[in-house]
């Protein structure tokens, strides 16, 4: 049995009826010469294609408007600019912290493996060998210098 309720038939949308209005055509005249396609960036140049001629290139508007688009691409490289060299030092930073991290791990496997080590051969130490045989006693002094080296690494570490 499937725990999925069953899908109701999708209705297909109604769509409004398209009221008949004002219709304008702009008509692409060619001219001789390569056409630049256009940018979406404004809704209004949005798929036209931009040709211009040496004649309208010479007029101070069309000129005006180039520069301003000129300037306005500066300023957003500018401020893009800023964003790489953030974007550089952060980058930088991370891969600094990440190699922090690594060394960090490892010295804390270190000092637990020591830690965890000298426990052991603490805890079974008496065991294993009498405590009034050389064996029990070097047993007992290598599971503390263990364990007490593991703890002064770690209190000097944070320090």
């Amino acid at each position: 049995m499937s725990d999925k309720a069953p899908e109701a038939p999708q209705q297909p949308r109604s769509t409004p009826p398209i009221e008949p209005g004002p219709s304008f055509v702009i008509e692409n005249k060619a001219v001789e010469g390569t056409s630049v396609p256009s940018s979406g960036r404004r809704s209004s140049m949005r798929d036209l294609r931009l040709q211009l001629t040496d004649e309208e290139l010479k007029q101070t508007g069309v000129q005006k408007l180039l520069l301003e688009d000129l300037e306005r691409a500066e300023l957003e490289c500018d401020t893009l600019r800023v964003y790489v060299e953030r974007y550089h030092e952060a980058d930088k930073e991370a891969a600094i912290l990440k190699e922090k991290l690594r060394t960090e791990t490892a010295f804390e496997t270190m000092t637990n493996v020591g830690l965890i080590g000298g426990g052991a051969i603490l805890g079974i130490a008496p065991n294993v060998w009498p405590l009034n045989t050389v064996n029990g006693i070097a047993a007992l002094v290598v599971g503390g210098l263990f364990v007490i080296g593991s703890l002064l690494a770690k209190r000097f570490r944070r320090s």
